[in-house]
This record gives C-alpha cells, sequence and structure tokens, in this order.
C-alpha cells in the first residue's frame, strides 16, 4: 500500500506494509494422550524419565510445560520449555508411591 502526505505544494509518500497476525484462538494439544514410563528407585535426581510434548496451531506460539497435579513428594520436576520429565527427589520403592500420575 502506498500512502501520501501533502503540504501546500509539497508531498511526501511512503510505502506502508501491514501484517495480519494470528490471535491465539486454539488451545495446545499433547501428541500423545496418555504418557508412560518406568524408573528404578535407585535412579540420580536430573535423569530424564520421558518427555511430553504438545502443539499449538496458532502462529509463533512457545509453549511451556508444569505439573499441576500428582507429584507426590515433589519426586519429579518438568523442564518448562522442554517437557522433559526428570527425577528431582531420591525415589523409594518400599516407602514411596509405586505410582505416579502427574
Amino acid at each position: 500500500m502506498r500512502v501520501l502526505a501533502l503540504f501546500v505544494q509539497y508531498t511526501g509518500e511512503a510505502e506502508v506494509q501491514i501484517r495480519v497476525t494470528d490471535t491465539n484462538d486454539n488451545a495446545p494439544y499433547f501428541t500423545e494422550r496418555v504418557y508412560s514410563a518406568r524408573v528404578a528407585e535407585n535412579t540420580e535426581p536430573s535423569a530424564v524419565v520421558t518427555k511430553v510434548t504438545a502443539n499449538d496451531r496458532d502462529e509463533d506460539t512457545h509453549l511451556t510445560y508444569s505439573i499441576i497435579d500428582g507429584n507426590v513428594g515433589s519426586a519429579f520436576e518438568v523442564v518448562p520449555d522442554t517437557g522433559e520429565i526428570k527425577v528431582r527427589a531420591t525415589l523409594d520403592y518400599e516407602t514411596g508411591p509405586r505410582v505416579c500420575s502427574l
């Protein structure tokens, strides 16, 4: 698009580009409905157990991940930018939960 500015006998001209952007009108979705993993009780903290992946149909979307429920004893953590779920605390098969649903 071109725009013209007038002042008495002088004129100025400029080219204007307008980009229509996408609004955030789509919810993110996970690539799997259920993620399942096994981890030994002697696994060192910071070891990656699994990775979750989500997508969003909107343009220029940066997703972040967080654990919102089921993390008994804060045994696990998720890397917000990657979706990697890691061991956070020492796991004990005999005294701790044997199944965690995050």
